[in-house]
């Protein structure tokens, strides 16, 4: 029997997102602590950790058939912690967490989309530890103005 390969096997289509940005930015200087000095998370440190981590973000027009179209997707942002399990506990835990990744995620959404941001948007945050860094993913929805997001662009 004759092994498969990656060139025999039978390829099936994918979803396939209408706009996606990948995004790291140089690293010039450190980056902070994520914990102040009595272990609370730090929202100044936790903004710069985000404005420093790798970020990818998908995204596409989704229509149900119903009276209004959808854009959904989903941003996520890698982040190297030396402590990541504890990390990640603390940031689940903690609502100025989840406010400044959606914070995050709609100002990368809005640079790839400009105005045809949606004007609400729905997130559900996922937090992991991947490979000893955290990833963080926030999947969000939102309705469309008619005519936004044109299909294939």
């Amino acid at each position: 029997m004759s092994r498969s390969t990656w060139t025999s096997a039978t390829r099936r289509p994918l979803a396939a997102a209408q706009r996606a940005v990948a995004y790291q930015p140089a690293r010039a200087e450190a980056l902070p602590a994520l914990f102040t000095v009595d272990g609370q998370v730090d929202v100044h440190a936790l903004h710069a950790l985000l404005s420093a981590a790798e970020v990818a973000i998908e995204g596409g027009r989704y229509d149900d058939a119903g009276p209004v179209e959808t854009f959904v997707g989903s941003a996520t942002f890698e982040l190297s912690l030396p402590t990541p399990r504890a990390s990640r506990a603390a940031l689940a835990q903690d609502p100025r967490a989840a406010q400044a990744l959606q914070d995050h995620t709609r100002r990368h959404l809005a640079s790839l989309l400009g105005a045809e941001m949606p004007p609400r948007l729905t997130f559900d945050i996922a937090i992991r530890v991947v490979d000893e860094q955290l990833r963080v993913t926030v999947d969000f929805e939102g309705p469309l103005a008619p005519g936004a997001v044109a299909h294939g662009s």
